[in-house]
């Protein structure tokens, strides 16, 4: 009997860890579709068309010390952001790595986080086409926005090809690909680059934006405008790169950064 249990105990030892503490090989990354045209506009799909994208998996907690963030592992969420330079930027901020996509990735305060660089106008649709089909599959939500220089000093231009920018982005984020979708609002910039024009634009870009949300499902808006401008509509000082630059800095990342986390887990 001490035999036959000796002998067992060695094939345990032997057999028993098979494999054990192998990694395995990530695969190539897939390459980038080619651009496709951007469609007519089409109504909004229904919601009967959209269904309902599953329910995402519970976030953590935002990590303290948000001013000097470092990346997280073991994110359980995954969000892809689609934006231009602010939004390489933010995930700068975040302490992200580039990837093989030339983009950037890493954990951050319980999700997972893929930056991906749109083209200018008129490109953007189709550029977005392109991430959604490298990316799309694997993202639990996107966040998409357009970046300050996207709005006109005069008042009324590029608004309505603003707001098409924002439909093409839900009939393809939320339309095909059943992802919920994060819309940050216009963007402030600094006081000597700010006229009343631009003003006007940003006010009627974001009361169009809520109204879409409103009516539209699994898309919620992030509000940087109310968060980063002053009363007069221009970026507030503080949060600038510099007085000519508009682009946020560590200050400005620091109070949007747990609302877009939060804006994130809430978005249904």
């Amino acid at each position: 009997m001490r035999g036959a249990i000796a002998i067992l105990a060695v094939l345990v030892l032997l057999f028993g860890c098979t494999g054990c503490g192998v990694t395995g090989t990530g695969g190539a990354a897939s390459p980038t579709p080619e651009h496709t045209a951007t469609p007519n506009a089409t109504p909004s799909p229904t919601q009967e068309e959209i269904g309902t994208p599953p329910p995402f998996p519970e976030a953590t907690e935002t990590p303290a010390g948000m001013a000097s963030p470092t990346p997280h592992a073991g994110g359980n969420l995954t969000l892809l952001m689609l934006g231009r330079s602010v939004t390489e930027n933010w995930g700068n901020y975040l302490g992200l790595q580039y990837d093989d996509s030339g983009g950037l990735s890493g954990d951050y305060g319980g999700i997972y986080i893929m930056t991906r660089h749109l083209e200018d106008p008129p490109d953007l649709p189709s550029s977005l086409d392109s991430f959604m089909a490298q990316d799309g599959a694997a993202a639990d939500a996107v966040f998409f926005k357009l970046c300050f220089v996207d709005f006109s000093q005069t008042a009324g231009e590029d608004l309505a090809r603003n707001e098409g920018y924002v439909e093409h982005a839900y009939e393809v984020i939320v339309g095909q690909y059943h992802k919920r979708l994060v819309v940050g609002n216009a963007l402030p910039a600094v006081q000597q680059d700010t006229t009343e024009g631009l003003v006007q634009n940003h006010v009627a870009y974001n009361a169009w934006l809520e109204n879409f949300s409103a009516t539209h499902s699994h898309v919620c808006v992030l509000d940087l405008y109310g968060s980063l401008a002053t009363h007069d509509g221009y970026l507030n000082p503080g949060y600038a790169s510099a007085p000519d630059n508009s682009h946020p800095n560590s200050a400005g990342y620091d109070v949007i950064t747990p609302q877009l986390l939060e804006k994130v887990g809430e978005c249904s």
